[in-house]
C-alpha cells in the first residue's frame, strides 16, 4: 500500500465541508452505538438506524472508523488503566471515502467526489511528481485504487489516496543474495549485510532515542491533561502524537530502505512478532515502556517501503538471536551487559545488537541456501559501523544513501568497532 497526496482545487468548496460534517455526525452516532449496545460488531451496528445524508459506502466508512477507535480504546485500556473512551468530534472530520462509489479519477488532473447521492463535486489535483508517476501508472492498471481521504488543513483541501500492488518480489535463491538482517530495539534499529556465505559487509545503526523522549513527553501531557479533564485538549494531542510518531517511523524506514538498496540482490530479513505483545510481562512500569514502542510499526513501514522497492522480504524465528554466537553456534555460555556481546567459549565480542542483526540475517542465509548447510561468518574483524539519528525533520527525504550526508555522525567510521 502506498499514500498518493494530491492538493483539492474544488469548484464547490461548500459541498466538501458538507461531506466533512456529515462524516463527523455519522461517527458520532456509531461511536454512540458502541457505547450503548457495548459492542463493535459490524453486523450488529448495521442494523442500527441513523440519520445521515452520506452515500452507503462512505457512511460505511465512518462504521468502520468508529468501531475502529473503540476498539483501540480496549487495546490501549489494556496497558493503562485510566485510559477514556473515545469522545465525539465537535469539528468536521476528514472523511474516508471508496474508490468508484466515493471517489472517481479518469485522468491525472481530475477527481471526483461524492458528497451526497446524486451529487459529485469536481476538483484539479496537483501534487508531488513522485506521487502523480505512480497514479498514472494506478490509472495505466499496474496498480489498484484503495481508499481515498478527504481533508481540509489551514483552509486548504487535500485529497490522499491509497494505491496496492497484489505483486510481491519473491526471493530468488539461485542468485547471490546479500541478507539483511533487522533488528528493532527499545532505542535503535540495527541492519547488518550479509553474503550468502555469511561474509558481513555492513552496518547500518539508526537511533531513535529522539522518537522515545517524544513520547514521553506526550504521555506526561496526556496524564497532566486527564488529572484536570480537559478531555478536548487530549483527544487532540493523541492525534498529534500518532502523526508524529508515523512521520518518524516513515522517514526512518525509508532511509534504511535506500541504505539496503546499494547491495546486490537484497533480501530483507525481519525477526516474526506474533505475539509479542502478549508474552510481555515484566511489571507495571516496563510493561508500559516496552508496549509504547513502535516495533510493529517500524516492521511494516520497513516491509512495505521494501517491496515496493522490489526488495523482497522474509520473516525468521526470533529464538535466541540474541544469546547466539554467530561463529560458534554457542547460545548458552553468552553474556551480554548493555551494549556489549561475549561468547565465553571462543572468545568473540560485538556490539549486542549488531550481533543480533546478523543472526537474523545468517538464519534466512541457512535457510534460502541451496546446500542448507549452516552459514558461519568469517572469524576476522566485522566491519566498523556508524552510529546515526536524525537531527532534523525531512532530512531523510534525501535520496543520497550514505549517513554522512542526511544524518548526524555519531561514531565515525575508521573509530574501531562500536
Amino acid at each position: 500500500m502506498r499514500t498518493l497526496k494530491f492538493k483539492l482545487d474544488p469548484k464547490d468548496k461548500e459541498s466538501l465541508d458538507h461531506l466533512r460534517e456529515e462524516f463527523r455526525n455519522c461517527y458520532n452516532q456509531y461511536l454512540q452505538l458502541t457505547k450503548e449496545l457495548e459492542t463493535t460488531d459490524r453486523r450488529t451496528l448495521e442494523q442500527q438506524e441513523i440519520e445521515t445524508e452520506l452515500v452507503e459506502n462512505t457512511r460505511q466508512r465512518a462504521l468502520e472508523t468508529a468501531a475502529k477507535a473503540v476498539e483501540n480504546y480496549f487495546e490501549l485500556r489494556d496497558i493503562q488503566e485510566n485510559a477514556s473512551y473515545p469522545r465525539q468530534k465537535d469539528t468536521p472530520m476528514t472523511a474516508t471515502l471508496n474508490h468508484r462509489d466515493g471517489y472517481t479519477i479518469e485522468n491525472p488532473d481530475t477527481v471526483k467526489i461524492s458528497t451526497v447521492p446524486y451529487n459529485r463535486v469536481k476538483a484539479s489535483i496537483t501534487g508531488r511528481r513522485e506521487d502523480e508517476i505512480f497514479l498514472e501508472k494506478a490509472l495505466n492498471g499496474q496498480y489498484k485504487f484503495g481508499t481515498g481521504e478527504v481533508l481540509k488543513k489551514n483552509g486548504d483541501y487535500y485529497i490522499h489516496i491509497n494505491v496496492r500492488t497484489e505483486q510481491v518480489p519473491e526471493i530468488q535463491v539461485e542468485e547471490d543474495n546479500t541478507f539483511i538482517g533487522v533488528d528493532i530495539n527499545g532505542s535503535n534499529v540495527m541492519l547488518t549485510a550479509t553474503r550468502e556465505d555469511g561474509e558481513v559487509l555492513d552496518t547500518l545503526y539508526l537511533d531513535y532515542n529522539k522518537l522515545k523522549g517524544k513520547r514521553n513527553e506526550y504521555f506526561t501531557k496526556r496524564k497532566r491533561l486527564k488529572e484536570a479533564g480537559k478531555w478536548s485538549t487530549l483527544e487532540k494531542l493523541s492525534g498529534k502524537e500518532e502523526k508524529a510518531t508515523n512521520d518518524f517511523c516513515h522517514k526512518l524506514s525509508r532511509y534504511a530502505v535506500r541504505w539496503i538498496q546499494q547491495f546486490e540482490n537484497p533480501v530483507v530479513v525481519l525477526e516474526d512478532l506474533t505475539g509479542l505483545r502478549d508474552s510481555i510481562d515484566y511489571g507495571k512500569r516496563m510493561n508500559k515502556r516496552l508496549h509504547s514502542l513502535p516495533f510493529r510499526k517500524l516492521q511494516q513501514f520497513l516491509k512495505y517501503k521494501s517491496e515496493w522497492s522490489g526488495v523482497p522480504v522474509s520473516f525468521v524465528d526470533p529464538a535466541y538471536t540474541s544469546q547466539r554466537c554467530p561463529l560458534c553456534a554457542d547460545s548458552e555460555d553468552t553474556t551480554r551487559r548493555g551494549h556489549r556481546f561475549k561468547c565465553q567459549s571462543c572468545g568473540h565480542q560485538d556490539h549486542a545488537d549488531r550481533n543480533a542483526s546478523i543472526n537474523i540475517a545468517l538464519r534466512a542465509a541457512t535457510t534460502y541456501r541451496k546446500s542448507h548447510s549452516t552459514v558461519v561468518p568469517s572469524p576476522k574483524n566485522f566491519p566498523s559501523f556508524e552510529k546515526v539519528r536524525l537531527t532534523a525533520a525531512g532530512l531523510c527525504e534525501q535520496a543520497d544513501p550514505s549517513p554522512r550526508t542526511p544524518l548526524e555522525v555519531l561514531m565515525p567510521r575508521g573509530s574501531g568497532r562500536a
